[in-house]
């Protein structure tokens, strides 16, 4: 049987950082495939350790029928799922997550939202703005053609297994990419930005 105080005492205890380990069930690529999908097929996964940062973590009901809200501010990277995990189990005690609400990522934040009904001309901002914390892959003259001409991009321009920006020798902002499923560093764009000058 748990406490209030067990909990708020285990939280108030929990490492401000720590090597996490992800769920079986999450998006991360396993020699190209993600685990959740080899997990559905019954396959083994072995998933490595990630290093996360836990900012602020309180808890923030009371303990009814076995389970209690709590509020964790964290960085990029961290499994909440595995939080809830990681804190029953210095419990001595197994946890799940029963439900997750994203407050904000990013600059963005929930309080800024609104209702699609309310939203205005006003309320648009540039598109530029939704990537300026994506990497940006600088492309020659002859690579920023094939760029927009929807071209794929590979080991030969980069290697990463996050998005990024292609953007040519004048910063203009080109193409948003992301890596192709089932094959390494191998990039295809989704979203192109006005090519006028």
């Amino acid at each position: 049987p748990l406490t209030d105080e067990m909990i708020e005492k285990a939280i108030e205890c929990f490492p401000n950082q720590y090597d996490q380990m992800p769920p079986v069930y999450s998006a991360i690529k396993i020699d190209g495939k993600k685990a959740y999908a080899l997990a559905r097929e019954g396959k083994t996964v072995a998933l490595e350790p990630r290093h996360v940062n836990i900012y602020q973590f309180k808890k923030t009901s009371l303990l009814t029928e076995k389970s209690c809200d709590f509020y964790a501010h964290v960085s990029k990277g961290t499994y909440i799922r595995s939080v809830a995990v990681d804190l029953a189990q210095t419990l001595d005690t197994y946890g799940a997550l029963s439900a997750l609400r994203r407050l904000a990522i990013g600059t963005y934040d929930v309080k800024e939202a609104k209702n699609i009904d309310a939203l205005s001309m006003d309320d648009l901002i540039p598109d530029s703005e939704l990537f300026k914390e994506t990497y940006h892959l600088l492309v020659d003259e002859f690579e920023a053609k094939l760029v927009s001409n929807g071209v794929y991009l590979d080991e030969r321009q980069i290697k990463t297994d996050k998005p990024f920006l292609a953007v040519d020798i004048n910063n203009r902002l080109l193409a948003y990419y992301i890596p192709v499923e089932d094959r390494t560093y191998v990039y295809k764009p989704i979203y192109f930005f006005n090519m006028e000058p």
